[in-house]
């Protein structure tokens, strides 16, 4: 399903209670479809509310409110991911581990909720995967410091977590070591019945370790949210023949959340990356995920099982193949000679992911036994009601009696809390036994309008990814809302409709017209602008908009504005562009050296260096070093490699 994904497994079982053989029948949602008598309207106050202060949702914007485009709003996200991670790493330098812990999650979530899509979003996907890249590399050091973690660590952190036992703390003498689990489960006798047979050796022993110790607080955790999901897991399971452990899966693949996120942008309960999602029928566009939607997923992880069954004909490598991919296990297997996985040399996430998933299924089917007293939370119930046009989960709410957060936990792939535009027959889910108060008011509930439609035209040689980055939208929603493929050539001239979503405040001020295209809102006013001081800065390889802006504490657009460019341009190794530079900004900057006050030394990199551990030992930044060398990749230190550093005189 993905290629190397960091948080992924399979645990198999019943009910997360241990009670073999024990499972709450499942509770079937009701499927309400509109009345197709008419109904009487009732005047209700609840359904005025919703209604009011609602626009026709078929404008055009004469031009768009700062909400509109998401330019802005993506680079302020990316520049307060920054910020967390920036907290972070001087939290590791602190040695206070907790608090950088707190700061790396922080910024992992605000990047999870932003999920760029590489194959659409090229210059954004830079910028977020070399956060991505120095998150998952300092938070490893983080990680190897704290004895446990936290019930707050994601997904990622917990499988990351468990890589190297040999550094983790053993806070309580009590538990048994690796060695006493293994010989305590081969001399216990099988008390629980596997459909995927479960081995005991030393590496599922080091693994029922962790569970227990280092990865208790979050697989507690786990273990009480998966209630509100297994039962429905387990039947659409069992309706694909497959072996009923597979519910276990998103235990470590997502701790069973919607929101999960891996360094390999992989999303949702199972764990997709945006093409194999789309490879079994998992829809991503502008309005919603189906990654995300856990009766959709769970079809999909299933498909996607069977046919790695199929392929390999052993459940340990098609379980390795859902980490790693079937090609790389594949390959493996030719290429060792070997249908075993356990004797297959494999890289380290995956070396480990079998082991991890038997040792969380034999925690998992009797949690008691192993310490866990856990009370999982109540099975989500729901109606389910067929509906023909975009409704707002707000207004839903509203005559629901309930609260929004109701409705986004049973319908997690709506990404804006609004049902798909143009998509008939949509099936919602509202909470269980409202669906004759919801068709009471569906009449008079209002179609959304927060969000609208620009009219583009295209201008010679714009392509449709070009427009959807200017607009702030994905190239996939472009296409699916004109009738057009991903690669389509557009002519000169031709009208591309674009969604725009628009604050309520805004909606109900502005002026609207037909066919014009809206320019991208400023930031910064005219008058201040012009008050700027600007100076001329040269280009270097590997610079991007993204990192200009944060040096510059400007925006991308802001840099495209003071020098002519548009959405179709980019910058040139070498060329002269102007930046706006402030006093302050020339003072704390490190790329603003006075050479009155420092000097440069040449630090010739040794086998082992760290750029860490040098920006400690001349008391500077990791940032700074970077920039004074025009460092894309840290990681990627050669020994012999010379480094240019400034340090103070004397």
């Amino acid at each position: 399903m993905k290629k190397m994904i960091i948080g992924s497994i399979i645990l198999a079982g019943f009910f997360i209670l241990g009670l073999t053989g024990c499972s709450k029948p499942m509770v079937r949602p009701t499927t309400y479809k509109p009345p197709t008598t008419a109904k009487t309207e009732k005047d209700s106050s609840k359904a005025t509310e919703a209604v009011q202060d609602e626009l026709d949702s078929s404008v055009v914007l004469e031009k768009e409110p700062p909400s509109v485009l998401e330019e802005d709003s993506v680079w302020l996200q990316l520049k307060q991911a920054q910020g967390y991670y920036a907290q972070g790493v001087i939290c590791n330098r602190n040695r206070e581990w907790k608090k950088a812990q707190e700061n790396f999650e922080k910024g992992l979530e605000i990047l999870s909720n932003l999920d760029i899509d590489p194959e659409e979003d090229e210059e954004y996907a830079k910028e977020f995967d070399r956060l991505m890249d120095e998150i998952e590399d300092d938070y490893k050091e983080t990680l190897e410091s704290l004895g446990e973690l936290s019930d707050e660590s994601s997904i990622s952190a917990f499988v990351q977590r468990f890589e190297d036992l040999k550094s983790y703390k053993k806070e309580n003498a009590q538990e048994p070591t690796p060695e006493e689990l293994l010989n305590a489960e081969k001399t216990s006798g099988a008390e629980s019945t596997y459909e995927i047979p479960i081995e005991y050796n030393q590496r599922v022993a080091k693994a029922m370790y962790y569970l227990q110790t280092v990865g208790r607080k979050p697989f507690e955790k786990y273990l009480k949210r998966s209630g509100k999901y297994m039962d429905l897991m387990r039947e659409i399971i069992k309706s694909k023949n497959l072996p009923e452990n597979i519910v276990y899966l998103p235990f470590i693949e997502s701790g069973f959340s919607a929101k999960a996120y891996s360094w390999a942008h992989a999303v949702g309960f199972w764990q997709f990356i945006a093409g194999t999602g789309r490879n079994y029928g998992l829809d991503r566009n502008w309005w919603m995920d189906e990654r995300r939607d856990f009766v959709k997923s769970t079809h999909a992880a299933c498909n996607y099982l069977a046919f790695l069954y199929d392929t390999f004909k052993d459940w340990n490598l098609a379980l390795a193949a859902y980490n790693a991919g079937e090609g790389g296990i594949g390959r493996a297997v030719v290429r060792q000679n070997k249908k075993d996985f356990w004797g297959l040399k494999l890289k380290k996430q995956t070396y480990n992911y079998v082991p991890l998933f038997m040792a969380s299924v034999v925690i998992a089917k009797n949690p008691e036994k192993y310490g866990f007293y856990v009370t999982p939370e109540p099975p989500l119930v729901y109606d389910e009601v067929v509906i023909d046009k975009c409704l707002d989960l707000k207004s839903i709410a509203k005559v629901l009696d309930t609260d929004l957060e109701t409705l986004r936990e049973l319908n997690p792939e709506l990404l804006r809390d609004i049902t798909p535009p143009h998509v008939y027959n949509y099936n919602l889910r509202i909470p269980k036994n409202s669906s004759e108060v919801f068709w009471s008011y569906y009449n008079q509930l209002p179609v959304q309008k927060k969000t609208y439609w620009v009219t583009h035209k295209v201008q010679r040689g714009e392509t449709l990814s070009r427009i959807a980055y200017k607009y702030g939208v994905s190239r996939s929603t472009l296409a699916k809302t004109n009738n057009l493929t991903t690669k389509a050539k557009l002519r000169r001239g031709q009208p591309i409709k674009i969604p725009v979503v628009v604050s309520q405040k805004y909606a109900a001020s502005e002026v609207v017209k037909k066919n014009s295209s809206p320019k991208i809102a400023s930031t910064v006013k005219p008058q201040a602008m012009a008050q700027q001081k600007l100076i001329r800065y040269r280009v270097k390889s590997g610079d991007s908009l993204f990192e200009l802006a944060q040096r510059f504490n400007t925006t991308p657009s802001q840099i495209r504005k003071l020098n002519g460019m548009d959405k179709r341009e980019y910058l040139i190794q070498g060329s002269i562009i102007k930046m706006p530079l402030k006093t302050s900004l020339a003072q704390n900057d490190d790329n603003f050296i006075d050479k009155a006050t420092h000097k440069v030394l040449i630090y010739i990199v040794k086998s082992g260096d760290t750029l860490w551990e040098i920006a400690q030992a001349f008391k500077t930044s990791l940032q700074s070093i970077k920039n004074w060398n025009n460092l894309m990749n840290p990681r990627k230190l050669k020994p012999g490699q010379r480094l240019k550093i400034y340090v103070p005189v004397g």
